[in-house]
């Protein structure tokens, strides 16, 4: 007979597609020939992350080991933090070889340092990564089919497409080194592959979507709030504190209530994970919506956690897998952090409308200035995620 979709929201969460990566990792070996060495965004954990996902990509194009960069002070927590303390490493290696910054330097660092050292830095700070394109392996032709699609694909970007061809040695070089400020784009919107390699977009997308992922553990703290949320309930990302975007960051309590009084239900459970100061969101947000809604926050739930083992770098982690099992989920609009909510939604297939992406800044439907998830031809650079992400793999 036919078969009947499921609403994933009747499901717990734990029967829902939770841990979405597949868990069966082998790690590659070593390719001791050729690194590819990157400079992170300086910024937030998810500005960092992707950079590591354009680096991990192009490791894996170049057949290269990825190196790790060395432990940095993560903003704004003030700690000192490596991409180890937030990715699944060995699930990493799997996908491509990767070496931590401590092995490459005792090991590597010498010879990289060599005044005739075979390296190639990618210094291309003069244009925003996000106007600019990588199509591998090359561009075609111009004026056949295949060029004309991507010039389509590019919608208004006018930056530099690069290529392997178009960078000298790009190919050969022992040493490809990307400095900073240059990969800070959506990794999916910067890499094209024109026919017959489209094939490539695919094995792109599904590697980071299996291979990059936050730790597992994180994945079971999650689950310790979880258990204590009701089976549907929706979540909030509110971003305060010093973002620089003022016509976010200002919002009122009042403003958000409104603009998301025809996304959530009556009477609904809502989670926020925020980083407003604890007694002005208990004195402004919470009187707003407890006329409504039932609130909670990190703090409802925190007594149940060692708090040396959750300082507040990692629960900014785990929080991101809450508020990604919500019914809906209403982001922070230019936040990386409400971005990468809503992909791993994505990834766990609870996104079934491309029109699910809900902000605090808009009221919904009316006046909503977003872009649409499937929306393809336009410049997808880092304020928000779209469908292709995480469809078709």
């Amino acid at each position: 007979g036919e078969v009947i979709p499921v609403n994933p929201f009747e499901l717990s969460y734990r029967e829902r597609n939770f841990k979405y990566w597949k868990s069966v990792q082998v790690a590659l070996p070593i390719n001791t020939e050729r690194f590819l060495i990157f400079e992170p965004w300086q910024a937030g954990i998810n500005n960092r992350r992707i950079s590591l996902e354009l680096a991990f990509i192009m490791a894996f194009l170049t057949n290269r080991t990825l190196v790790l960069p060395k432990p940095y002070i993560q903003y704004p927590y003030g700690v000192n933090m490596s991409y180890t303390d937030v990715y699944d490493l060995e699930h990493m290696k799997a996908g491509v070889p990767v070496i931590e910054w401590k092995e490459w330097e005792e090991k590597y660092m010498t010879d990289y340092m060599k005044p005739n050292s075979f390296t190639v830095k990618c210094d291309w700070t003069d244009v925003p990564s996000q106007l600019s394109n990588f199509v591998y392996p090359e561009m075609p032709a111009e004026g056949t089919e295949e060029y004309n699609q991507i010039i389509k694909v590019r919608g208004s970007k006018t930056g530099t497409i690069y290529t392997p061809s178009t960078i000298p040695n790009f190919n050969n070089a022992t040493y490809l080194h990307f400095t900073e400020a240059v990969l800070f784009t959506q990794f999916y919107a910067w890499y094209i592959f024109p026919k017959p390699h489209q094939h490539i977009f695919f094995e792109m997308t599904r590697l980071v979507k299996h291979h990059i992922h936050l730790r597992e553990d994180l994945w079971e703290l999650a689950a310790i709030v979880l258990d204590l949320l009701p089976r549907s309930f929706s979540t909030i990302h509110l971003r305060r504190g010093d973002f620089q975007y003022e016509d976010q960051r200002n919002l009122t309590p009042e403003q958000v209530f409104d603009n998301t009084r025809d996304i959530l239900e009556d009477g609904e459970h809502i989670y926020f994970s925020t980083d407003e100061q604890p007694e002005i969101f208990d004195k402004t947000f919470v009187p707003v919506f407890q006329n409504r809604y039932t609130v909670s926050n990190w703090r409802n739930y925190s007594h149940l956690f060692n708090s040396t083992e959750t300082p507040e770098h990692i629960v900014a982690l785990i929080e991101m897998i809450i508020a990604a099992q919500g019914r809906a989920f209403v982001g922070t609009y230019y936040s990386t952090y409400s971005g990468y909510i809503t992909r791993i939604r994505g990834y766990q297939g609870l996104i079934k409308n491309n029109t699910e992406l809900y902000w605090t800044g808009w009221r919904w439907p009316d006046r909503y200035g977003r872009i649409p998830m499937n929306q393809k031809d336009h410049i997808k650079s880092w304020v928000q995620e779209y469908e292709e992400s995480w469809q078709g793999i």
